[in-house]
């Protein structure tokens, strides 16, 4: 079954693609490349949006009760992300087949290295999934769950924009530093407010990213560029 949804994915990506040349009136291979990449990452968005939905019904459970244990995720030190949890039923487990079934991956064809980036950092093209506070969305003083790639390139970053409506792209301070093992939900119920459980306190004052739930930023602490995606709001 999750070879369909795979093949669909890749049927999906492959048709924006041609769409967008088609209306473009053509474009540079890279330009191409890059618009596959962003339905790439787009369509494991969704992947994992439904994965989640699908993991929280089917065992009845809330998202901070869902395990995110893997062996692809990173730091740049190579540490795991999340550090192991000593969860045994996989069935709560977010890319275990047992579980939510989607797989982890990551997208080596869409970022740039951060050589100044601190190896406690998430690496480049690995994700982070994580409690998430834009506060535009839902409840102000309760907490989303958001899914977050790193290091995309610049093209990219702007393309993901485009395609929500953003201009240019914003500068957004993350605080990622302090706020790193957030991936690791440890079984934090919902909206919890601590912040070794929250990625981000991001303000109505976030200029261009208000009221949109995904968008691509240029992250203030380190050169980078940080595409994120609300998958779960309250």
């Amino acid at each position: 079954m999750f070879l369909i949804l795979i093949a669909v994915a890749l049927f999906a990506a492959l048709s924006y693609v041609v769409l967008y040349s088609t209306r473009s009136g053509g474009g540079s291979v890279e330009d191409e490349k890059a618009q596959l990449e962003v339905a790439n990452l787009e369509n494991y968005v969704t992947a994992v949006q439904t994965a989640l939905l699908r993991l929280k019904f089917a065992r009845n459970v809330e998202t901070g009760s869902i395990y995110l244990d893997n062996n692809v995720y990173t730091r740049n030190d190579g540490s795991p992300l999340p550090p192991p949890s000593g969860n045994t039923d996989m069935t709560l487990n977010l890319f275990h087949p047992e579980g939510g079934g989607v797989p982890a991956r990551t997208f080596p064809d869409a970022i740039t290295d951060c050589p100044s980036c601190p190896t406690g950092y998430v690496k480049p093209g690995h994700m982070l999934i994580s409690w998430i506070r834009p506060q535009w969305l839902g409840d102000p003083v309760q907490n989303d769950v958001a899914i977050t790639f790193f290091g995309v390139t610049e093209r990219i970053c702007r393309l993901i924009n485009e395609r929500n409506g953003i201009s240019g792209i914003p500068s957004v301070a993350y605080s990622f530093t302090s706020r790193i093992i957030a991936l690791n939900f440890d079984g934090s119920p919902y909206g919890a407010t601590s912040s070794s459980n929250v990625l981000g306190d991001l303000t109505n004052g976030s200029s261009g990213i208000e009221g949109h739930t995904a968008w691509c930023a240029l992250d203030t602490d380190f050169p980078r560029y940080v595409f994120t995606s609300v998958i779960e709001q309250y």
